[in-house]
């Protein structure tokens, strides 16, 4: 016996139906004691997986809850309790995520129905746009049915399978929704919805049932709209609206007739869209979708489905003529890329040589200090004279180091700041990818060097100070080895 034929028992004996919510299946009855002996004589076998399942039975003031499955000695025990003469009130109810491995509901969004008509119903009160329970940024989505075998349906995002073929279908992949999402942010207004949903998870290679294949072609239609459209909200009786700003103002109100076999000419036109240069080909397509409908916002929704694949091939077309318009703007957009870079270039440049020169500056300042105490002290052996050299020039070494290693770093940060800034305006002519190849590796290789040679400059300017340091303590014992040195 499984878990559809627990309930199927509970619903012949009961002679009523079982009811269900989004957490749980329960049926509600009344039985005389010998009625429920029967019953559970009939499900001790029961060797399926019922998670959370309980029975509830209760008699005037008396009440007992039985976890199932039950032994036969305990649940003997539990009914002594009742009187034979009247009857029980008993509810059974199971918890639909228990009946599922853990695995699962740590892995991905779960929502369980016992048919594919619960299901059905579910998605079609559009609950899964509205709301942010179902999709996250890293799970797929999952929905399940219990009681019956269907044709699963699967993606990157979402699985439409039973509890039968769970492990066969479901695979642990999630598509990267991001930058769709990012971009849709920069481009679109919109409220009430659910902030992680795209067209893409509505997008499957197999059929299913006419039903469920209807509902899910109206989610990628209104979805796609959503991304293309520059405000949707949901008014007053809940039903979406998508705004469009192009040549005029238009609305498409979502409740009016669909055609649903536009879907994939709708989709084709977010997923163009959405490609690159995306500020541009929306606002192409807004221009071309305001012209094709009307004032009407019941009828344009239909309109727009039936136009569809028109308006993605003018987009297309009129995309092709912006370009070439442009062409000449965009090369000197590009040269203009190309002369910033070089120009930053040799501003890290400039500043890599600095830091070289100052390295290569210290060190001869440090000899030539050393140098002239040791003369110093050759013609008048004070030590006092060879100790006032070396802390001049350990305070003015110091003083000089911080305040040149900070000043370079400083106009480093400043440039890198600029670079950046100056990059995020260059976007506005540019794709990410377009800009990156103009960008290349050159500009970070060359930072790079630059945070090395920088590095290099304060570890040796710190060893330097230390040995200074060491030599004004240990001056005399220096002084007097290179003496026995010179003697011997």
């Amino acid at each position: 016996m499984d878990i559809k034929s627990l309930f199927n028992s509970f619903s012949d004996k009961l002679g009523v139906q079982p009811f269900e919510t989004d957490e749980g299946l329960s049926i509600n009855g009344n039985l005389y004691y010998n009625e429920l002996l029967e019953l559970l004589d009939e499900i001790k076998t029961l060797k399926c997986n019922l998670g959370k399942a309980v029975l509830n039975i209760s008699q005037e003031e008396t009440y007992r809850i039985i976890e199932l499955p039950f032994k036969e000695d305990n649940i003997k025990s539990e009914l002594k309790f009742f009187s034979e003469n009247y009857k029980l009130d008993i509810n059974l109810h199971v918890n639909k995520l228990s009946l599922l491995p853990p695995c699962y509901l740590s892995d991905f969004r779960v929502h369980v129905s016992s048919t594919l008509n619960y299901l059905i119903d579910y998605l079609r009160e559009d609950r899964v746009i509205h709301s942010n329970k179902l999709f996250q940024e890293d799970k797929p989505t999952l929905f399940i049915v219990i009681f019956e075998d269907i044709i699963t349906l699967e993606n990157e995002y979402i699985t439409i399978t039973s509890l039968k073929h769970l492990d066969k279908y479901v695979r642990q992949v999630y598509g990267n929704t991001l930058d769709v999402i990012k971009k849709r942010n920069n481009n679109c207004k919109w409220t009430g919805f659910s902030t992680n949903i795209t067209p893409d998870m509505f997008v499957f290679k197999q059929k299913t049932n006419r039903d469920l294949q209807d509902i899910l072609d109206r989610y990628l239609i209104i979805l796609s709209l959503i991304y293309l459209s520059n405000i949707s909200e949901r008014d007053e009786n809940s039903n979406i609206i998508c705004h469009f700003h192009g040549y005029k103002p238009v609305k498409v109100d979502m409740s009016g007739n669909i055609n649903l076999e536009s879907g994939r000419d709708l989709y084709d036109l977010f997923k163009w869209s959405y490609e690159e240069k995306t500020p541009d080909k929306l606002g192409l397509v807004r221009n071309l979708i305001s012209l094709n409908l009307s004032e009407n916002s019941n009828k344009n929704l239909l309109l727009l489905c039936d136009s569809a694949s028109i308006i993605q091939e003018a987009s297309i077309s009129n995309y092709k003529i912006y370009l070439e318009n442009n062409i000449k703007l965009y090369f000197d957009e590009r040269k203009k890329v190309e002369d910033f870079i070089q120009l930053k270039l040799n501003e890290i440049t400039s500043e890599i040589n600095a830091v070289t020169n100052y390295i290569t500056k210290n060190f001869g300042g440090l000899l030539l200090t050393i140098l002239g105490a040791i003369v110093s002290y050759v013609t008048i052996p004070n030590l006092n004279v060879v100790k006032f050299s070396l802390i001049i020039y350990l305070i003015l070494s110091s003083i000089f180091g911080l305040y040149y290693l900070t000043y370079t770093m400083v106009l480093i940060k400043q440039t890198t700041n600029n670079i950046e800034h100056s990059f995020s305006y260059f976007l506005r002519t540019f794709g990410e990818n377009d800009l990156k190849r103009l960008k290349g590796s050159v500009i970070k290789n060359r930072l790079c060097l630059f945070y090395i040679f920088w590095t290099i400059s304060l570890l040796l300017s710190l060893m330097i100070i230390c040995a200074l340091l060491y030599g004004l303590v240990n001056l005399e014992y220096i002084l007097e080895v290179l003496n026995i040195t010179t003697t011997s």
